[in-house]
């Protein structure tokens, strides 16, 4: 293990920013805030910037930003600024209606909540719907099931075709 120059001095934490810094390496929704605190805690262990590059196998450039921004803001340095953009139009009360109205209330349909029934039922667009489940990861009940003759027609028709385009399309 590599130790830092006198230039990249070991950075001195309290314990609540290392509580707050663990908690941010253990998150697996927020990749680029665990990544920043990885380099903050790699950085507290004495490590150059050009070996946690290596490491975390990312830019020195990066490492050194995020050790500056710590250094300068503390913790809260480490969160995304805000961006320039129009503004958000689907408020956090909204989205979570839309996340417990899809997790925890029954749908209409047997099948589950579908984009349209739902966006219908809250006053949304269905892309607005879709865009919620897709940055949540939630997947509602699906609204056709694979049928088995369908499935084993494919696997019978698929090897036909790949055969076929192998031997130049010429059948002998």
């Amino acid at each position: 293990m590599r130790r830092c120059s006198q230039s990249s001095r070991s950075l001195m934490l309290s314990e609540e920013q290392m509580r707050a810094l663990d908690a941010w390496a253990c998150n697996r929704r927020q990749s680029a805030e665990r990544l920043r605190a990885q380099i903050v805690v790699a950085c507290t262990r004495g490590l150059s910037s050009r070996y946690i590059a290596q490491l975390l196998r990312i830019n020195i450039r990066t490492v050194i930003k995020w050790r500056t921004r710590f250094e300068t803001g503390g913790v809260t340095a480490l969160c995304d600024a805000p961006r320039c953009g129009a503004p958000r139009l689907i408020s956090d009360a909204v989205v979570e209606a839309v996340l417990s109205k899809t997790l925890h209330d029954h749908a209409p349909t047997p099948a589950g909540w579908s984009s349209r029934a739902l966006a219908q039922e809250l006053g949304l667009s269905k892309s607005s719907i879709l865009r919620i489940w897709h940055t949540f990861d939630v997947a509602p009940v699906c609204s056709r099931p694979a049928s088995k003759n369908r499935g084993v027609r494919v696997v019978e028709t698929y090897p036909l075709r790949r055969s076929r385009a192998r031997s130049g399309g010429s059948s002998q």
